[in-house]
């Protein structure tokens, strides 16, 4: 009672696939927080009593896995997926994206250090770090050279990992700081 019987010409019966439907998943975009993670998948109606086998891969061509993969770094994630039902001949194959976004740290999120010297005649520069999504305090690299002379500098920290980036709205405020060199 699940198909489609379609009598033609005197001898001739097509028999129609039941119509599986597949919903594309909505929940596709994350922000990196360290941890995998993945959208809950597809969605898939068919009419009773015709069971459904989702299978998920990251290769087109390996599409075997029983859950949908998860991601833990930065980027942009093709998934395929493959439909198939005992009951039907028709397979159902296509892919969505997941994206998972840098974190970003914002100004107020960098700690600046050492941003206050006496004049030694040796080379000072600030330094900086943050606190990263599992608590760990990570070192910044600060781009901006060695400032000998007494006076007002300014310094740009870099961040160390493909999963962060500095406020795009306010990119060179979130990175930059003033230092002093006392007489």
């Amino acid at each position: 009672n699940n198909y489609s019987v379609t009598v033609g010409k005197a001898g001739e019966l097509t028999i129609v696939n039941p119509l599986i439907e597949v919903t594309p998943p909505t929940d596709t975009e994350f922000t990196y927080n360290g941890k995998p993670q993945g959208s809950s998948g597809i969605s898939v109606k068919a009419p009773e009593g015709i069971p459904t086998n989702i299978k998920y891969g990251t290769k087109s061509n390996e599409v075997n896995l029983d859950s949908v993969p998860k991601f833990t770094d930065a980027g942009t994630y093709r998934i395929y997926y493959k439909v198939s039902s005992d009951n039907s001949t028709k397979i159902e194959n296509g892919s969505f994206e997941i994206k998972i976004n840098k974190k970003i740290i914002y100004k107020d999120d960098i700690i600046w250090e050492n941003t206050s010297f006496v004049y030694d005649g040796q080379p000072h520069i600030p330094t900086a770090k943050y606190v990263d999504v599992n608590g760990n305090t990570v070192t910044l690299h600060v781009d901006s050279a060695e400032e000998i002379k007494a006076g007002e500098h300014y310094a740009e920290a870099s961040v160390p990992s493909s999963n962060y980036e500095f406020d795009p709205a306010n990119r060179l405020v979130a990175r930059s700081t003033k230092f002093t060199i006392l007489k």
